[in-house]
């Protein structure tokens, strides 16, 4: 497939198509709400780095911020995977014991942290094998699980270079045999570089590898911020390992960057020749309200995934490095799971079932979403099965939190249920299998705070509406935003979030989104206010 890049820049948009069966209000009695499994809903973050790469924290002092003073119940730690490995000694345990926030002692330069050490602290890092260095990191993991209260997990995973992409992913394999061997293993045959084949089929290989443990869960990282990353890619990696691939960030890190939110600072999107006069831009590699264009565009990437009946989750991670451009872990980004066994396992089969959202800035918590038709009902990442004609009732409830850790109050001004039909696979034989759209999404209803229809009692928003005789199968998914649709810097007419960057320098460098120079002092500020959740698909399939 041969792309072009677009000069003209990205703008959101709403695609207004039919194919879905139209939405009506229904009552608003909040006291007949479907009740959930047993279970309880968990964050976590599962994108973290340390001086075991390119970090400048040593990890207990990440994983002390990340579970202390954030609150989370799960961190996969995730240095990079590479032939030219750093390792962490002992004598950076003094900067725990100081507290000392970041190691540069020059927050205005970000020096890489591998010349960072041995630049200010020679003694600190030396060179060593990989494997070497994910069992030391290990050991003290296993240390520090130990004292973690019940009902938090730790675990030991890798962000893997996929040497046919070039990209990253976040991977882990869950550690029961008391060593990561098989991590270690994984490491030395597919991570980029070391001799490793760049071919499609090796890193396939590696995927069908993952397969093959029960307990092996991998997710694209930050997917458009170098433009290297297609939907056929992802349809590749899917098809190979459907149960270890869980999806994909559907918000990236590096939340703080002041140059770029995310660090996506491609200036030209992509558009693809025989699809541009119909659809538009394809790809950006720019960042819209803090997430990856492939999950905000309505029938983009994500919506085409999901229409094909994929189980493709959404996630929302700091890939936290240093403070100078990144929040702390479950400090802004959250992956929020539905925990129902309390054990390692039982976090991984959360984590591949679906039952998940994502925000940022705590702008909601406790999501319940379903589906009910024939007395039955699906939850997030499941399927109702119903008759052909039948009434499906939706119900959306969540807590509004009193306080994020900006020390604000949060709020949302709107939710809207998105839904398309489902029309199954398509694979690699198929004409289509490049395109990164799909043409029966659309906006089902929107939600606005204030409506008659927006039922909220206390931090309680309790939201209803029926899909009147559902024909086909479908999916429905959420989102929402704490600012009004219209909202300018933020929100489009439609409900869509806006390109975080609107300008660039004589040089053709991004600079900070306008709003951020109008009316905020630090990066910081502009994230905190541009919060927004999105919730992964129930689907709906017609007996």
């Amino acid at each position: 497939m041969k792309y072009r890049i677009s000069s003209v820049m990205a703008i959101s948009i709403a695609i207004a198509l039919t194919g879905c069966k139209s939405a009506s209000n229904d009552n608003n009695d909040s006291n007949t709400l479907p009740v959930m499994p047993d279970g309880r809903w968990t964050f976590g973050d599962m994108h973290v780095h340390s001086t075991a790469s390119d970090g400048h924290n040593i990890i207990t002092g990440v994983l002390d911020r990340g579970f202390e003073r954030y609150g989370g119940d799960f961190i996969v730690t995730t240095d990079h995977s590479g032939f030219n490995a750093y390792e962490i000694n002992d004598a950076l345990t003094r900067l725990a014991v100081s507290g000392e926030e970041i190691l540069n002692p020059t927050p205005n330069e970000e020096l890489h942290s591998h010349d960072y050490a041995k630049e200010y602290y020679e003694d600190d890092k030396v060179g060593g094998h990989r494997r070497h260095n994910i069992s030391m990191v290990y050991e003290k993991i296993v240390e520090y699980r130990e004292k973690l209260p019940e009902g938090k997990y730790l675990f030991k995973g890798m962000e893997w270079t996929i040497p046919y992409t070039d990209e990253h992913a976040t991977l882990f394999i869950l550690d029961q045999d008391g060593n990561v061997d098989m991590l270690a293993d994984f490491h030395d045959e597919y991570a980029k570089g070391g001799g490793n084949s760049k071919e499609l089929e090796h890193s396939l290989n590696a995927v069908r590898e993952l397969e093959e443990h029960d307990n092996a869960v991998f997710a694209f990282n930050h997917p458009s911020r170098k433009h290297k990353v297609t939907i056929g890619d992802i349809r590749h990696f899917h098809n190979a390992a459907p149960n270890a691939m869980i999806g994909m960030e559907g918000a990236p890190g590096h939340q703080r960057n002041p140059w770029a939110r995310g660090s996506y600072a491609e200036i030209e999107p992509i558009v693809i020749p025989e699809y541009e006069d119909e659809y538009g831009i394809a790809y950006n590699g720019q960042t819209y309200g803090g997430f990856d264009y492939m999950t905000t565009r309505i029938g983009g990437v994500w919506d085409a995934l999901l229409s094909e009946g994929r189980q493709f989750s959404v996630l929302s991670q700091s890939d936290f490095h240093s403070f100078i451009k990144d929040f702390w872990p479950n400090q802004y980004s959250k992956t929020h799971v539905y925990l129902q066994e309390e054990s390692g396992e039982g976090l991984v089969d959360a984590l591949k079932s679906g039952t998940m959202y994502v925000t940022h800035g705590d702008i909601i918590s406790n999501l319940h979403f379903a589906a009910t038709g024939a007395g039955n009902t699906a939850w997030m990442g499941n399927t109702l099965s119903v008759d052909a004609g039948t009434d499906v009732e939706l119900t959306i409830r969540f807590d509004i939190p009193e306080l994020n850790h900006s020390g604000q109050e949060p709020d949302v001004a709107f939710v809207d249920v998105i839904g398309g039909e489902v029309t199954g696979y398509v694979n690699e034989q198929d004409p289509d299998f490049e395109k990164p759209f799909t043409d029966t999404t659309r906006i089902l209803k929107s939600f606005e705070k204030g409506d008659a229809v927006w039922n909220k009692e206390g931090r309680t928003v309790t939201l209803r509406m029926t899909l009147d005789s559902v024909e086909s199968d479908m999916y429905v998914r959420l989102r929402g935003s704490n600012n009004e649709k219209g909202t300018p810097g933020y929100v489009d007419d439609q409900g869509n979030p806006v390109l975080d960057l609107e300008k660039f320098d004589d040089q053709g460098n991004p600079i900070a989104n306008a709003n951020m120079q109008a009316r905020f002092s630090s990066p910081e500020e502009l994230a905190w206010s541009d919060l927004w959740f999105y919730a992964n698909p129930i689907y709906i399939q017609v007996k």
